[in-house]
């Protein structure tokens, strides 16, 4: 049965087992359907490691720490290069879960990333990015589009600013959306022979 802590292992159907009673009363009617949760940890996803050292110094090893690996014993047999150690070569059965801060350097002073550096692992806040200040930098005229210039009033800047005054002048907002003629079908049909028909397109 284990420890007075691991009473989740006596678990069964028979006299003498633990019950764990749900309002679900199964197959036999007995209410014997809960599910206990043996758990007491549960690892997030995401970025867990720890830095403890200084800002400026993300080569020692020693300074990382709560770092969690998952598929330690995956078929695909993964290895994860984390460059920890004296000689640098730190290799890990598994996959290091989030991002890390520590990089590699040599007597040299070269720099090398782990594959799962914060320069090399993204996140959706480079989207963002991409949207909100990188887009704005589009500069080659060729995919520039084109938009009627009493739309798009300054065409050679990517983004600017119209000053329009308040409800007491001339300037207003106009939101227009235009509907192709193309894309109107009507299907007009009469019975009889004294009715007159009348009908307008709007």
């Amino acid at each position: 049965m284990g420890s007075k802590n691991e009473f989740y292992k006596n678990w069964g159907t028979t006299t003498d087992n633990t019950f764990f009673y749900s309002r679900n009363p199964g197959n036999d009617g007995l209410y014997n359907t809960y599910k206990y949760e043996s758990r007491f940890t549960f690892k997030v996803i995401g970025d867990t490691e720890v830095f403890i050292g200084s800002q400026s110094i993300h080569d020692d090893y020693r300074q990382f720490q709560n770092r969690f690996f998952v598929d330690k014993n995956h078929i695909e047999g993964y290895q994860y290069n984390s460059f920890f150690g004296s000689d640098g070569n730190g290799t890990v059965t598994g996959r290091m879960v989030g991002r890390t801060r520590f990089f590699k350097t040599d007597s040299d002073g070269n720099i090398t990333y782990p594959s799962n550096h914060y320069v090399n692992a993204g996140t959706s806040k480079d989207v963002l990015l991409n949207l909100t200040y990188k887009g704005t930098q589009l500069t080659t005229s060729s995919i520039r589009p084109n938009f009627p210039p009493e739309v798009d009033v300054q065409p050679n800047i990517p983004a600017y600013s119209i000053n329009i005054g308040g409800s007491d002048t001339i300037n207003r907002i106009k939101v227009e959306r235009p509907v192709s003629s193309d894309n109107r079908t009507v299907r007009l049909v009469a019975r009889g022979t004294t009715a007159d028909l009348t009908f307008q397109l709007i």
